[in-house]
C-alpha cells in the first residue's frame, strides 16, 4: 500500500508517457523503491518494457554493472561493437580511453530496445551505482528527445562516499525532474499502523509512532512490526493494547519496545534478534547473503553459508517468512537496511574472509570474483594479483577506466614483488592520467624510479612526461633525458625534442640540429623528425625557408603510425603546419589515418589532439557544419574520459567555430562552465589556440580590452620567432601591431604560399586601415581554401570604403561577403555584411542566414543526401530532433523537397 505517493506517482508516470528522465531522492526507508516498482508495473501493464537494475554497496567496483543488469538479459548473442564490449560479450576491446564509443553504443542499444514498444529503465540505489553506468546515463538523458524511453532513478541522500558530482549531473540534465517523497503525515501513519495491527490505533500510539519514526515508512512499518508480534505473545492485536505494551519514555520502564528508540539501530537488533529465533542454518544463510550481495543466487549463497540445497532452500523460507528476505532467482534483503544490519555484524576481518571465500565460490564468474577480492585484505597472495590484473585488463577493454584502476591499486596492496611493483605502478599511473586523477604524477614517478626493466621505465618515462608536458615541460623533459641515458630511445628521443620545442627549454638551434640529425635517419624516425621540422620552423624560423621537401616526407605516415601510435604529437603537429602552409588535401589524409588508429587502439589523446587541430582548419576553410559538428564530438569524448588536455583542445576547437557562427553567447556560457572565461593558459600547444580564438570572440563582441588581454598572453605564452606563426599573424589586428602585420606580409610574399599571405595581408589591412590591402587580401584569399578568412576580408574591405565614404563601391564586396558567409555558414561576416549594406543604403535579402546554426547544419547535410538516420548518427542526437530541425528549415526556405532544399543552400552534388 503507498500512501500520500499520489502526486509522486502522477509525476512519474508522467515522465514514462512523455519520455525523459525522473530522479527519487531520499532517505533510507521513505518509499523511493516503492514509487519505482508501482511505476514499474503500471508501465508493464500498459505494455511497456520495463528493465531492472540495483546499485549495491559492492557494485562500484564493477564496471558497467548496472548496464550489464539492465540489458545483457535483453539483447541476443548476435550484439556487436562496442555495446556488446560492455555487457562483457567477445568483441574488438574498445580500451579505457574508448568509453565515448561504449557510451554511444549503448544508447544506440537503449533506443533500439525503445523502438518496438516503449521502454522504462528502473535504476533503484543510484548511489551505489558504478562510475561507467552513471556517466552513461548522464549521456542517454541528453538524448531522450524522440526517444519512447523513460528513465526512473532512485538515490538515498547522505550517502557516505556517493558519486555526489555525477548523480548531480544527472539531476541538472533539462530532461530530467526530481521527485522527492515526503515523510507520512499523521492520518498516513494511521493509515499503515490500522492495516499491519488489524484494529484502529489509538491516536496517541499514532502521535508516538510519527514523532520517533519521523513519518519513515519503512521505520513505521518495522515498529508495527514490533508492537504486532509483541500483542500478538498475549492474546488479540488491538491498536489500544499494542500501545499500552510499548514505552513512550525509552527507559523500558513500560516493558515492550521503547518507541522512542526505533530507528535503523533498533532495526538491526530487531534482525539480529530475529535470526538468533531462526536458527544457525538461517543466521548463516543471512550472513552469505549480506556478503554476496547481487551476487546471492541461491546455489552460490548455499556454497558460501555451507548448506546442502535442501537445508540452504528450508532456511532461505524461514528467512522470507520472517520478512527478512526476498526469495527468487536471487536472494535479497527486503531492503538495504536489513543488508546492511546483518553485514555489519561481522567483524571486519571476519568480513574480508567472506569475501574472499566468496571470490572462490564465484570462480566461474572471474570479473565477480574479483568484485570480492577487492573487498579481502592483502595476504601476499600471488595468485590473488593474477586473479585482479587480469580483471583490470577486461575491465579496460570494454571503457571502464575507473574499475580497472580500482583492481590494479588492490593488486599493489598485496602486496607484490619488487621486481614486479614498478610494471604495476605503470599501469595504475597511466589509468589514473587517462581518468585525470591528482595521483597520476606520483605513480608514475615511482614506476620510473624503480623500474629495473628498460621497456617499462621507457614507458613511465613517456607517460610521466605526458603529464608533466601540460604546466610543467620542463620536470617532463628531465624525466625524459634521464630515461635517454639510461635507454636510447627513438621515441622517447622525438617527444623529448617536441617539448622542447614546443615549451622552447632549448635554443631553437640546438633543437634544429637535433631534427636534422634524425633526418638522416631510415623511417620512421626520419619521417617523425620531419613532421616535427614542420612545427618547429613554423614556430622558431625567423626567415622561413621552403617546406616542400619535408611536406613530403609525410606522405610516409601510416609507417609512422605503424611504429610510434596514434598518438605521436609529431605527426599531428606536422599535419597541423602542412595544412596552414596551403597542403589541406595532404594534411586531411594524414588527419583521417590518425583519428582511423586512435579509434581502433581507443587512444582518446590521439584521437582529441587530431580530432580538435582538424576541426580548427575545417573553420579556416569554411566548412563550419563539419567544424563545428567535430569539436562537439571531440568535446563530448574528452568529457567522456575526464581528461584536462583533451577538453581544453576540444573547447579551444569549438570556440573557433561559434566565434565564426557567431554564436558568441553560447561559447561564452560554454567557456564558462568549464572555467575558461578568463583563463590564462599554461600549454603553449594547447592554450595558444584557445586564447588566440577566445581574443577574436571578445573582439567580435567589442569586448576590446579583453581581447588584447588574451591576445597579448597568446602571443606571452607561445613566444614565436617566426613572422608567418598563425599566433603572429591573427594577434597582430587584434592588438592593432602594424609592424607585426607588416613582417608577416613581406616573409608571406618570400614563402609563395598564396593561404599565409592572404591571411597577412588581411590582418595588415585591417590595422593600416587599408582599402588597397584589404581588396589584394580578398584577391589572393579566393584561390585559396581559405573560405571563412575571404568571407572576412571582403566584409572588412567594405566596411574600409564604407567609412571612406565610397558607399556606392563598398557594396559589391559586402554582396559577395553576405553570400559567401550565408553559403558557408559564417553567420557573424553575413551579419557584418548585412549591416553594412543597410548603413550604405542597399537592402540586403536574408535567405538562407535566417535559419540557426542547428537547423542550417541539419539542412546541409539532408541537401547532400543523408537520411535522418544518418544525420542523428553523424551529430550525436536523436531522430526526432533532426526532423524538428528540418520542419524548419523547410518552412523557413519555402522548400518542399530536398531537391529546392540543396538549390537554396547552393549545395552541389
Amino acid at each position: 500500500m503507498l500512501l500520500e505517493r499520489t502526486c509522486e506517482l502522477e509525476t512519474l508516470w508522467g515522465v514514462v508517457e512523455a519520455g525523459g528522465v525522473a530522479v527519487v531522492e531520499g532517505e533510507a526507508g521513505i518509499g523511493k523503491t516503492s514509487l519505482l516498482e508501482a511505476t514499474g508495473a503500471r508501465a508493464a501493464e500498459a505494455g511497456a518494457r520495463v528493465l531492472r537494475a540495483r546499485g549495491t554497496a559492492l557494485e562500484r567496483g564493477y564496471g558497467f554493472g548496472i548496464v550489464r543488469q539492465l540489458f545483457e538479459r535483453e539483447v541476443d548473442d548476435g550484439l556487436t561493437g562496442p555495446a556488446a564490449t560492455a555487457l562483457g560479450r567477445p568483441d574488438e576491446p574498445v580500451g579505457a580511453d574508448g568509453a565515448f564509443a561504449v557510451q554511444h553504443g549503448l544508447y544506440l542499444l537503449a533506443r533500439d530496445l525503445a523502438e518496438p514498444a516503449p521502454a522504462v529503465l528502473l535504476v533503484d540505489d543510484a548511489q551505489w551505482a558504478d562510475v561507467p553506468s552513471l556517466r552513461w546515463l548522464t549521456y542517454l538523458a541528453g538524448r531522450l528527445d524522440g526517444v519512447d524511453l523513460a528513465v526512473l532513478a532512485a538515490w538515498r541522500t547522505g550517502e557516505a562516499d556517493a558519486p555526489e558530482t555525477l548523480l548531480e549531473a544527472l539531476r541538472a540534465e533539462p530532461a530530467t525532474r526530481t521527485v522527492t517523497p515526503p515523510a507520512l503525515d499523521a492520518h498516513a501513519c494511521a493509515a499503515l499502523l490500522r492495516e499491519a495491527l488489524g484494529a484502529e490505533p489509538d491516536p496517541a500510539l499514532v502521535a508516538d509512532c510519527q514523532r520517533c519514526t519521523g513519518g519513515n515508512p519503512f521505520l513505521l512499518r518495522a515498529l508495527a512490526d514490533t508492537l504486532r508480534d509483541g500483542a500478538a505473545g498475549g492474546g488479540e492485536s488491538r491498536g489500544g493494547e499494542a500501545h499500552r505494551g510499548v514505552s513512550r519514555g525509552g527507559d523500558g520502564r513500560g516493558g515492550g519496545v521503547p518507541v522512542a528508540e526505533v530507528g535503523p539501530e533498533a532495526v538491526r537488533r530487531q534482525v539480529l534478534l530475529r535470526l538468533a529465533h531462526l536458527g544457525a542454518d538461517a543466521a548463516a544463510l543471512a550472513r552469505a547473503v549480506a556478503v554476496l550481495d547481487a551476487d546471492a543466487e541461491p546455489r552460490f549463497a548455499f556454497a558460501l553459508a555451507g548448506l546442502g540445497r535442501t537445508t540452504g532452500e528450508r532456511a532461505a523460507a524461514a528467512l522470507e517468512a520472517a520478512r527478512l528476505l526476498d526469495v527468487g532467482d536471487a536472494l535479497r534483503f527486503a531492503h538495504p537496511i536489513l543488508r546492511a544490519a546483518v553485514y555489519q555484524e561481522l567483524p571486519v576481518a571476519a568480513r574480508a574472509g567472506e569475501h574472499r571465500r566468496a571470490a572462490e565460490v564465484l570462480r566461474e564468474d572471474p570479473d565477480r570474483a574479483a568484485v570480492h577480492l577487492l573487498a579481502s585484505l592483502p595476504a601476499g597472495d600471488e595468485e590473488v594479483v593474477e586473479q585482479l590484473l587480469r580483471a583490470a585488463e577486461r575491465a579496460e577493454a570494454r571503457g571502464a577506466p575507473e574499475a580497472a584502476l580500482a583492481l590494479v591499486e588492490r593488486a599493489l596492496d598485496e602486496p607484490v614483488s619488487t621486481k614486479r611493483r614498478p610494471a604495476l605502478l605503470l599501469t595504475a599511473g597511466r589509468l589514473a592520467r587517462i581518468l585525470a586523477r591528482p595521483d597520476a604524477r606520483s605513480l608514475l614517478a615511482e614506476a620510473h624510479l624503480h623500474a629495473g626493466d628498460d621497456r617499462v621505465r621507457s614507458a613511465a618515462a613517456a607517460e610521466l612526461a605526458h603529464t608533466l608536458f601540460h604546466g610543467r615541460p620542463d620536470e617532463g623533459a628531465q624525466v625524459l633525458r634521464r630515461a635517454l641515458e639510461a635507454a636510447p630511445d627513438e621515441r622517447l628521443h622525438l617527444n623529448l625534442l617536441t617539448l622542447e620545442s614546443t615549451s622552447r627549454l632549448r635554443c631553437p638551434e640546438a633543437v634544429e640540429r637535433d631534427i636534422a640529425a634524425l633526418l638522416e635517419r631510415p623511417p620512421p624516425a626520419r619521417t617523425g623528425a620531419a613532421a616535427l621540422a614542420l612545427w618547429h620552423r613554423e614556430l622558431w624560423d625567423e626567415a622561413p625557408r621552403p617546406v616542400g621537401e619535408l611536406a613530403a616526407l609525410l606522405d610516409e605516415h601510416e609507417a609512422l603510425i605503424d611504429a610510434y601510435g596514434p598518438d605521436f604529437a609529431p605527426l599531428t603537429l606536422g599535419a597541423s603546419i602542412l595544412a596552414e602552409w596551403d597542403g589541406l588535401e595532404r594534411a586531411d589524409a594524414i588527419f583521417a589515418a590518425v583519428l582511423d588508429a586512435a579509434r581502433r587502439t581507443g587512444n582518446a589523446f590521439a584521437h582529441t589532439l587530431a580530432a580538435a587541430s582538424r576541426a580548427i582548419h575545417l573553420t579556416w576553410c569554411g566548412a563550419f557544419d563539419d567544424a563545428e559538428a567535430h569539436a562537439r564530438a571531440t568535446l563530448e569524448r574528452a568529457q567522456a574520459t575526464g581528461t584536462w588536455s583533451g577538453t581544453r583542445s576540444a573547447l579551444g576547437s569549438l570556440t573557433w567555430a561559434l566565434t565564426g557562427r557567431g554564436a558568441y553567447a553560447e561559447i561564452d556560457a560554454l567557456l564558462a562552465r568549464h572555467g575558461l572565461t578568463h583563463d590564462a593558459g599554461v600549454s603553449p600547444l594547447i592554450d595558444g589556440s584557445l586564447l588566440v580564438a577566445r581574443s577574436l570572440l571578445r573582439r567580435g563582441q567589442g569586448r576590446l580590452a579583453e581581447a588584447r588581454a588574451d591576445a597579448e598572453r597568446a602571443l606571452d605564452l607561445v613566444r614565436p620567432a617566426n613572422p608567418l606563426n598563425r599566433v603572429t599573424v591573427w594577434c597582430a589586428r587584434v592588438l592593432d601591431d602594424a609592424d607585426r602585420a607588416q613582417r608577416a606580409v613581406v616573409a608571406a610574399r618570400a614563402s609563395g604560399l598564396s593561404g599565409v599571405l592572404g591571411i597577412a595581408l588581411h590582418s595588415s589591412g585591417l590595422v593600416e586601415r587599408s582599402p588597397e590591402r584589404l581588396r589584394e587580401a580578398a584577391d589572393v584569399l579566393a584561390t585559396t581554401p581559405w573560405r571563412w578568412e575571404e568571407a572576412e576580408a571582403l566584409v572588412d574591405l567594405g566596411a574600409a570604403l564604407r567609412r571612406a565614404n565610397r558607399r556606392v563601391e563598398a557594396r559589391e564586396p559586402l554582396r559577395r561577403g553576405l553570400e559567401l558567409g550565408q553559403r558557408i555558414g559564417a553567420l557573424a561576416a553575413a551579419e557584418r555584411a548585412r549591416e553594412e549594406l543597410v548603413a550604405t543604403g542597399a537592402r540586403p535579402r536574408t535567405p538562407a542566414g535566417a535559419l540557426t546554426v542547428s537547423e542550417r547544419r541539419v539542412a546541409r547535410r539532408a541537401a547532400e543526401g543523408a537520411t535522418i538516420a544518418e544525420i542523428a548518427e553523424a551529430l550525436f542526437v536523436t531522430r526526432k530532433t533532426i526532423e524538428t530541425h528540418l520542419y524548419s528549415a523547410y518552412r523557413k526556405l519555402d522548400v518542399s523537397s530536398r531537391a529546392e532544399l540543396a538549390t537554396a543552400l547552393d549545395v552541389r552534388a
